[in-house]
């Protein structure tokens, strides 16, 4: 399946203008092997989701029925220049598969933040910068995969080597990182990219009825004081997500900012 999608770029770094304009064709591929309806509005960070695809700083696109792009090429990208204004055209070639099932309408899981300011400082110090909380939900028993996205990664950062088990009775809500782990040294802390003054992030949870492991959990590793965990790309977690039925599994996501000490 092939698309193209060009944008106005003169408002972004080339980088940024690339990733939406490939995002948006991508959202185009879906619409015409699925035949689905696609809504867009405005969010940040960089994963597919599957209900949701979330570029930097640029739109998020949702899918009435749920196709994911498991690989996909660009053939061609050029910046024409127009009245003065920068311009973004790519044209790719994906393959996209359909997911089985229908949704539960009564299955769902849910993704907040203790600190509901949704902003967190990020410090010389990693030990000093700020700490953030996320409060997991689910309507039923679940295995739950919390993936953290930033603009430039997309790790798994539950399961890890300290906490494999990720069940979560339905009904309740659990904190991630669990008490028990922040008391030993496991935290999850504000940070921003090299040479960046600010980010904006975000948390995935993915809860499945069944266990269903994205990949192995990592042994046991700190580097850096960093816990090692599972790094992935967009199109693994989509291979990962189509072949879990849509009735089978629920989404809950929260986006929040860092900003570096110091940074107006």
């Amino acid at each position: 399946m092939e698309a193209e999608h060009e944008l106005y770029a003169s408002d972004k770094t080339p980088q940024e203008a690339r990733q939406e304009a490939i995002d948006r064709a991508q959202a185009e591929a879906i619409r015409q092997a699925i035949g689905t309806q696609v809504r867009a509005g405005r969010r940040t960070s960089t994963v597919e989701t599957g209900e949701e695809v979330v570029s930097r700083f640029s739109q998020v696109v949702r899918t009435g029925a749920s196709g994911r792009v498991v690989s996909s090429t660009v053939l061609e990208e050029r910046r024409p220049k127009r009245g003065g204004e920068i311009f973004q055209y790519v044209r790719i070639r994906a393959t996209v598969r359909p997911a089985t099932g229908r949704p539960d309408p009564g299955f769902r899981a849910d993704v907040s933040l203790k600190d509901e300011s949704k902003t967190f400082v990020a410090r010389g110090d990693l030990e000093e910068s700020d700490e953030i909380i996320a409060e997991i939900s689910v309507t039923e028993d679940a295995h739950v995969t919390l993936f953290s996205v930033t603009p430039d990664t997309l790790q798994v950062i539950w399961p890890n080597a300290l906490s494999e088990d990720t069940f979560v009775a339905g009904g309740t809500t659990v904190e991630f990182p669990p008490p028990g782990l922040r008391a030993q040294g496991l935290r999850l802390r504000a940070s921003t990219p090299e040479r960046q003054g600010r980010a904006t992030e975000r948390l995935v949870a993915v809860a499945t009825k069944q266990k269903v492991p994205f990949q192995d959990v990592p042994e046991y590793e700190v580097e850096d004081g960093a816990l090692n965990t599972t790094q992935a790309g967009v199109e693994a977690l989509n291979r990962w997500l189509v072949e879990i039925p849509l009735g089978q599994r629920a989404i809950g996501s929260v986006t929040y900012d860092v900003l570096k000490e110091g940074n107006p």
